[in-house]
Protein backbone atom coordinates (compact mmCIF):
# COMPACT_ATOMS: atom_id res chain seq x y z
CA UNK A 1 0.00 0.00 0.00
CA UNK A 2 1.68 3.57 -1.07
CA UNK A 3 2.46 6.14 1.59
CA UNK A 4 1.30 8.42 2.73
CA UNK A 5 -2.93 7.26 1.63
CA UNK A 6 -4.52 10.63 1.59
CA UNK A 7 -2.68 12.15 4.46
CA UNK A 8 -3.28 16.27 4.61
CA UNK A 9 0.06 17.17 6.04
CA UNK A 10 3.13 15.98 5.42
CA UNK A 11 5.03 14.79 8.53
CA UNK A 12 7.89 17.38 9.09
CA UNK A 13 9.42 17.65 12.62
CA UNK A 14 11.02 20.69 11.42
CA UNK A 15 7.70 22.43 10.78
CA UNK A 16 6.73 25.20 12.10
CA UNK A 17 10.03 26.64 13.04
CA UNK A 18 10.92 28.87 15.96
CA UNK A 19 10.03 31.76 13.71
CA UNK A 20 6.72 30.92 13.17
CA UNK A 21 4.00 33.77 13.77
CA UNK A 22 2.25 33.56 17.21
CA UNK A 23 -1.24 33.96 15.72
CA UNK A 24 -0.80 30.58 13.61
CA UNK A 25 -0.74 28.48 16.86
CA UNK A 26 -4.06 27.38 16.50
CA UNK A 27 -3.87 26.68 12.84
CA UNK A 28 -0.24 24.57 14.25
CA UNK A 29 -2.26 22.87 17.02
CA UNK A 30 -4.90 21.54 14.68
CA UNK A 31 -2.93 20.21 11.86
CA UNK A 32 -0.70 18.44 14.45
CA UNK A 33 -3.80 16.55 15.54
CA UNK A 34 -5.20 15.99 12.04
CA UNK A 35 -1.44 14.67 11.25
CA UNK A 36 -1.75 11.77 14.52
CA UNK A 37 -5.31 11.13 13.89
CA UNK A 38 -4.71 10.24 10.53
CA UNK A 39 -1.68 7.83 11.11
CA UNK A 40 -3.21 6.08 14.31
CA UNK A 41 -5.94 5.04 12.05
CA UNK A 42 -3.72 3.00 10.34
CA UNK A 43 -2.56 0.90 12.59
CA UNK A 44 -4.66 -1.48 11.52
CA UNK A 45 -6.76 -2.92 8.80
CA UNK A 46 -6.32 -5.78 6.59
CA UNK A 47 -2.80 -7.81 5.82
CA UNK A 48 -3.01 -6.44 2.13
CA UNK A 49 -3.43 -2.70 3.33
CA UNK A 50 -0.31 -2.92 5.50
CA UNK A 51 1.32 0.87 4.81
CA UNK A 52 4.98 1.53 3.88
CA UNK A 53 5.62 4.25 6.65
CA UNK A 54 7.45 7.34 6.14
CA UNK A 55 10.66 7.73 6.65
CA UNK A 56 11.48 10.61 8.73
CA UNK A 57 15.27 11.64 9.27
CA UNK A 58 15.86 8.02 8.69
CA UNK A 59 14.57 7.40 12.91
CA UNK A 60 11.38 4.82 12.29
CA UNK A 61 12.78 1.22 12.77
CA UNK A 62 16.06 -0.22 14.07
CA UNK A 63 16.64 -2.98 16.17
CA UNK A 64 14.20 -3.65 19.01
CA UNK A 65 11.48 -1.01 18.38
CA UNK A 66 9.79 0.48 15.19
CA UNK A 67 5.76 1.48 14.15
CA UNK A 68 3.37 -2.00 14.58
CA UNK A 69 0.90 -3.12 12.88
CA UNK A 70 -2.31 -5.36 13.45
CA UNK A 71 -3.73 -7.04 10.68
CA UNK A 72 -7.24 -7.69 11.77
CA UNK A 73 -8.33 -10.68 8.83
CA UNK A 74 -4.98 -12.84 9.61
CA UNK A 75 -4.35 -12.09 13.47
CA UNK A 76 -0.85 -10.87 12.70
CA UNK A 77 1.05 -8.42 14.64
CA UNK A 78 3.88 -6.36 12.61
CA UNK A 79 6.74 -4.52 13.15
CA UNK A 80 8.46 -2.09 11.05
CA UNK A 81 12.72 -2.58 10.83
CA UNK A 82 13.29 0.52 8.62
CA UNK A 83 12.64 -1.61 5.33
CA UNK A 84 10.10 -4.00 5.91
CA UNK A 85 6.94 -5.18 7.80
CA UNK A 86 8.32 -8.17 10.33
CA UNK A 87 6.02 -10.71 12.01
CA UNK A 88 6.45 -10.71 15.74
CA UNK A 89 3.16 -12.25 16.84
CA UNK A 90 4.93 -15.31 18.52
CA UNK A 91 6.64 -13.17 20.61
CA UNK A 92 3.42 -11.54 21.87
CA UNK A 93 0.82 -13.98 21.43
CA UNK A 94 0.49 -17.42 23.10
CA UNK A 95 -2.21 -19.54 21.72
CA UNK A 96 -4.03 -19.02 18.74
CA UNK A 97 -6.81 -21.11 20.25
CA UNK A 98 -7.96 -23.07 23.27
CA UNK A 99 -10.89 -25.41 23.95
CA UNK A 100 -11.05 -26.73 27.41
CA UNK A 101 -14.56 -27.90 27.34
CA UNK A 102 -15.83 -31.28 27.09
CA UNK A 103 -17.05 -32.59 23.83
CA UNK A 104 -18.53 -36.75 24.10
CA UNK A 105 -17.77 -38.46 21.13
CA UNK A 106 -20.28 -42.12 21.36
CA UNK A 107 -22.89 -43.57 18.96
CA UNK A 108 -21.45 -44.12 15.65
CA UNK A 109 -18.69 -45.39 12.98
CA UNK A 110 -18.78 -42.45 10.85
CA UNK A 111 -15.37 -39.94 11.10
CA UNK A 112 -16.98 -37.29 13.10
CA UNK A 113 -15.61 -33.56 13.27
CA UNK A 114 -15.13 -32.84 17.33
CA UNK A 115 -12.73 -29.32 17.07
CA UNK A 116 -12.71 -26.96 14.12
CA UNK A 117 -10.28 -24.08 13.71
CA UNK A 118 -9.82 -21.52 10.84
CA UNK A 119 -6.44 -21.23 9.98
CA UNK A 120 -6.57 -17.44 8.26
CA UNK A 121 -4.39 -17.20 5.00
CA UNK A 122 -0.83 -15.77 5.07
CA UNK A 123 -0.55 -16.42 8.82
CA UNK A 124 2.01 -19.10 8.52
CA UNK A 125 4.16 -17.19 5.85
CA UNK A 126 6.81 -19.32 4.59
CA UNK A 127 8.70 -20.21 7.65
CA UNK A 128 5.42 -20.55 10.16
CA UNK A 129 4.21 -23.63 11.94
CA UNK A 130 1.03 -24.79 14.11
CA UNK A 131 1.78 -26.49 17.01
CA UNK A 132 -1.82 -28.68 18.08
CA UNK A 133 -2.14 -30.52 21.35
CA UNK A 134 -5.24 -32.54 21.87
CA UNK A 135 -6.60 -34.71 25.26
CA UNK A 136 -8.73 -37.01 25.11
CA UNK A 137 -9.92 -39.97 27.33
CA UNK A 138 -10.84 -43.49 24.86
CA UNK A 139 -12.85 -46.38 26.40
CA UNK A 140 -12.76 -48.56 23.64
CA UNK A 141 -15.16 -51.79 23.28
CA UNK A 142 -13.48 -53.88 21.29
CA UNK A 143 -12.33 -54.43 17.39
CA UNK A 144 -12.01 -53.22 15.00
CA UNK A 145 -9.77 -50.15 16.04
CA UNK A 146 -11.24 -46.25 16.37
CA UNK A 147 -8.78 -43.58 14.26
CA UNK A 148 -8.32 -40.00 15.61
CA UNK A 149 -6.98 -37.75 12.59
CA UNK A 150 -6.04 -34.61 12.02
CA UNK A 151 -7.50 -32.73 8.50
CA UNK A 152 -5.86 -29.35 6.92
CA UNK A 153 -7.48 -28.20 4.23
CA UNK A 154 -9.69 -31.14 3.67
CA UNK A 155 -6.94 -33.34 3.67
CA UNK A 156 -5.49 -35.82 6.29
CA UNK A 157 -2.46 -34.66 7.78
CA UNK A 158 -1.88 -36.32 10.88
CA UNK A 159 -3.32 -39.46 12.61
CA UNK A 160 -2.82 -43.05 14.30
CA UNK A 161 -5.33 -46.06 15.10
CA UNK A 162 -6.17 -46.92 18.89
CA UNK A 163 -5.28 -50.00 20.19
CA UNK A 164 -8.39 -51.81 21.44
CA UNK A 165 -7.26 -51.61 24.52
CA UNK A 166 -8.50 -50.83 28.34
CA UNK A 167 -9.45 -47.13 28.74
CA UNK A 168 -6.33 -44.65 27.99
CA UNK A 169 -5.65 -40.96 28.47
CA UNK A 170 -3.72 -39.86 25.01
CA UNK A 171 -1.93 -36.52 24.17
CA UNK A 172 -2.40 -36.22 19.83
CA UNK A 173 0.12 -34.02 19.32
CA UNK A 174 1.76 -32.95 15.55
CA UNK A 175 3.23 -29.72 13.97
CA UNK A 176 2.52 -28.67 10.47
CA UNK A 177 5.49 -26.02 9.47
CA UNK A 178 5.63 -24.54 6.22
CA UNK A 179 8.78 -25.18 4.57
CA UNK A 180 9.94 -21.77 2.39
CA UNK A 181 6.89 -21.43 0.74
CA UNK A 182 3.51 -21.20 1.34
CA UNK A 183 2.52 -24.26 -0.04
CA UNK A 184 4.58 -26.72 1.32
CA UNK A 185 4.09 -27.62 4.84
CA UNK A 186 5.74 -30.65 7.08
CA UNK A 187 3.86 -32.66 9.07
CA UNK A 188 5.32 -34.59 12.19
CA UNK A 189 4.25 -35.75 15.52
CA UNK A 190 2.91 -38.59 17.68
CA UNK A 191 0.65 -40.19 19.65
CA UNK A 192 1.05 -40.77 23.34
CA UNK A 193 -0.95 -43.28 25.53
CA UNK A 194 0.04 -46.39 26.99
CA UNK A 195 2.68 -46.38 24.14
CA UNK A 196 4.12 -43.87 21.28
CA UNK A 197 2.14 -44.56 18.19
CA UNK A 198 3.44 -43.13 15.05
CA UNK A 199 1.07 -41.32 12.74
CA UNK A 200 -0.79 -43.44 9.61
CA UNK A 201 -0.74 -40.03 7.32
CA UNK A 202 1.36 -37.98 5.16
CA UNK A 203 4.84 -36.52 6.19
CA UNK A 204 4.33 -33.14 3.36
CA UNK A 205 1.77 -31.27 2.18
CA UNK A 206 1.07 -28.87 -0.41
CA UNK A 207 -1.69 -26.51 0.84
CA UNK A 208 -2.03 -22.91 -0.04
CA UNK A 209 -1.33 -21.23 3.08
CA UNK A 210 -2.26 -17.58 1.72
CA UNK A 211 -5.92 -18.61 1.60
CA UNK A 212 -8.38 -19.06 4.63
CA UNK A 213 -7.74 -23.16 5.52
CA UNK A 214 -9.91 -25.18 7.95
CA UNK A 215 -8.22 -26.97 10.90
CA UNK A 216 -10.48 -30.10 12.00
CA UNK A 217 -9.35 -33.08 14.20
CA UNK A 218 -12.09 -35.84 13.68
CA UNK A 219 -12.65 -39.33 15.57
CA UNK A 220 -14.24 -42.48 13.86
CA UNK A 221 -14.83 -45.01 16.59
CA UNK A 222 -14.63 -48.56 15.62
CA UNK A 223 -18.11 -49.77 17.05
CA UNK A 224 -20.94 -47.51 17.75
CA UNK A 225 -20.32 -48.32 21.57
CA UNK A 226 -16.97 -46.30 21.51
CA UNK A 227 -16.70 -43.74 23.42
CA UNK A 228 -13.94 -40.67 23.49
CA UNK A 229 -14.35 -38.00 26.12
CA UNK A 230 -12.37 -35.03 24.06
CA UNK A 231 -10.89 -32.65 27.33
CA UNK A 232 -8.58 -30.32 25.60
CA UNK A 233 -7.66 -28.75 21.78
CA UNK A 234 -4.62 -25.97 21.69
CA UNK A 235 -3.64 -24.92 18.29
CA UNK A 236 -0.16 -22.26 18.88
CA UNK A 237 1.63 -20.73 16.17
CA UNK A 238 5.49 -20.73 16.77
Amino acid sequence: MPFPPNFTNVWDTTFPPDTQLANLLGQDLRNLRVDVMQRMSLLSGTFANRPTPENVNAIWGGAGFGLLYFSTDTGQVFQWNGGAWVEVTPQIRGALFKDSSLHVHTGTVSEDVIYAYNVNGNALGTTGVLRVTVKFLASPQGAPASIVRARFAGTPVAGSILPTQVPTNYAFEFTIGNRGLTNSQFISGELYGQSQLPLTSGQANAIDTTLNQALTITMQSGTNTDQQNFNQFIVELL
